[in-house]
């Protein structure tokens, strides 16, 4: 057996290369010389490429040459100045930013991503015009659209008829632009003040990201991802990487750029008074959240199962980390939905909830609720917190061992006291998932596979939790205050990590073959 001094993996005494990394196992002598190719064009994809290049900076095809002298080299003693890190060289993907081809490939495929969530957006932006107001007012839920009646109540003194009609049609929170900005997790702010009580009004800055929405610019993104691979299949990992990285800038500061058309503002004066009504998007987190989608789902698009054995191995820890989370979200999410419904609707007391309430909101609900479920089962802690002027407010939490805290609580989650063994259950199922992720993380060195599986998971795991907490603060009926109902960025990503990596390193070391 030869065992790689790189990764570790153990390989047959015949074997040239590693089977999980591709490192050299053996010095190779060649009866010549290495030399780069004199061609300025790739004899593969016909790319111009840099004087002295060793690949192509498009597809990756090597350009040396063999040429046949008496001196025999030993090319695994060949060094090189760029600087790696792992069996990774990071000089080869910084130095593709500079390629202008990448760059155009990755325009062709934000554009792509841009077209599918416009009209997505505009899809949803009909079908929640028509329902979403009746649904939250069938699900009890006061409508979030009642600071804009609170509006019209205060601003009727300064608007005429004509006026009033016109902003009506004005402000439509689900208008397609506002549509993108949900579907993206981007804050907003609300504004409602009068020149005459500055210290009054509504200033309440938003978070409300649903999961139901993301899925469409995920889906964009991947697409993005599938024409990369399509349009070049023999494309390096590394140039993938910077195509990836590409896509997400580019879609970030286009998510950035329709910030400033998202929302709206109006003001309106009478005499000496005035009144201002203002919904704005945050252009930095629209930025971060184009940037991070953007990357790491087009990436994801772009990756085939060649791309494992590639010198870029890190690119196989991302695809692992955030397909395993889709899939524990995709089983989680669709056991809890289907036995909430039918929980909900064959209970008496509950059944009414569902039962006038349009089939896409009611999937934004359970997305939403099975996204909660996911945290808990992985011993995260649901809180809802609430505080104000005077020191009132207080918190409540729940997670896979029941509520905790005073009366309250116990009161609140009270509902949840004889679902607890379909938690537990679901506990189970999401445990096995990650035990089976594991095993495919047996290879090389195990620690140092489950250790950067565990951490870019629960990056991942973490930005979405963050985002679909819903967390509002500011000034509301002449009370400043907050409220809170999600869980810790902090915990979540302890929690998340510590889950991945036990579990993960369980399948691995006595479920996982190692290559031999």
């Amino acid at each position: 057996m030869i065992y790689c001094n790189q990764c570790g993996t153990a390989n047959n005494d015949s074997a040239m290369y590693c089977t999980h990394d591709g490192h050299p196992l053996k010095s190779v002598t060649l009866e010549g010389s290495v030399s780069v190719k004199e061609s300025k064009f790739c004899g593969q994809c016909g790319q111009q490429n840099i004087p002295g290049s060793i690949y192509c900076r498009h597809c990756g095809l090597s350009l040396e040459k063999v040429s046949a002298e008496s001196k025999a080299v030993n090319k695994t003693s060949v060094q090189t100045s760029t600087r790696s890190t792992g069996n990774f060289q990071v000089g080869h993907l910084l130095g593709n930013f500079q390629n202008m081809q990448l760059f155009k490939t990755a325009l062709t495929g934000v554009i792509i991503s841009i077209l599918i969530v416009l009209m997505g957006s505009f899809i949803l932006s009909k079908i929640s015009e028509d329902n979403a107001l009746e649904s939250l007012s069938a699900l009890g839920v006061e409508s979030p659209t009642a600071i804009y009646e609170e509006f019209f109540y205060q601003a009727g003194p300064y608007i005429d008829y004509e006026d009033m009609e016109r902003v009506e049609k004005k402000l439509n929170p689900y208008s397609t632009v506002n549509m993108v900005m949900l579907s993206n997790f981007v804050n907003q702010d609300f504004v409602l003040q009068s020149k005459s009580y500055p210290d009054e009004g509504i200033d309440l800055n938003v978070n409300l990201g649903l999961m139901f929405y993301v899925f469409l610019p995920i889906l964009a993104l991947f697409l993005a991802g599938v024409y990369v691979k399509s349009a070049f299949p023999n494309i390096s990992i590394t140039n993938k990487a910077s195509i990836s990285v590409y896509i997400g800038l580019l879609y970030g500061l286009f998510l950035g750029v329709l910030s400033f058309f998202a929302g709206f503002s109006f003001n309106f004066s009478a005499f000496e008074d005035s009144i201002r009504f203002a919904n704005d998007y945050s252009f930095i987190h629209a930025v971060f959240n184009g940037v991070v989608l953007g990357s790491v789902f087009s990436f994801l698009g772009s990756f085939k199962k060649e791309d494992v054995r590639s010198q870029f191995s890190y690119g196989d820890y991302v695809k692992k980390g955030a397909t395993t989370f889709l899939l524990v979200f995709a089983v989680v999410g669709l056991i809890t939905s289907v036995a909430t419904y039918f929980i909900v609707s064959n209970n008496m007391f509950t059944k009414f909830l569902f039962e006038n309430v349009p089939f896409v909101e009611l999937l934004v609900v359970l997305f939403q609720f099975s996204i909660y479920v996911l945290n808990i089962t992985m011993f995260n802690t649901f809180k809802i917190q609430a505080s104000g002027e005077g020191g009132m407010g207080g918190e409540l939490k729940f997670s896979l061992f029941g509520p905790s805290g005073d009366f309250e609580a116990h009161r609140t989650f009270g509902f949840l006291d004889d679902k607890m063994i379909y938690l537990f259950l679901l506990a189970i199922i999401t445990a096995a998932i990650f035990v089976w992720v594991g095993k495919k993380l047996a290879s090389g060195d195990l620690l140092r596979n489950v250790l950067i599986f565990s951490v870019i998971f629960a990056v991942i795991f973490t930005f979405f939790t963050a985002n679909v907490s819903i967390y509002v603060e500011g000034l509301m009926d002449y009370e400043r205050g907050k409220i809170f109902a999600g869980f810790s960025l902090i915990q979540t990503f302890i929690v998340s990590l510590i889950y991945s990596g036990i579990l993960s390193f369980i399948g691995a070391k006595f479920l996982g073959e190692k290559n031999s």
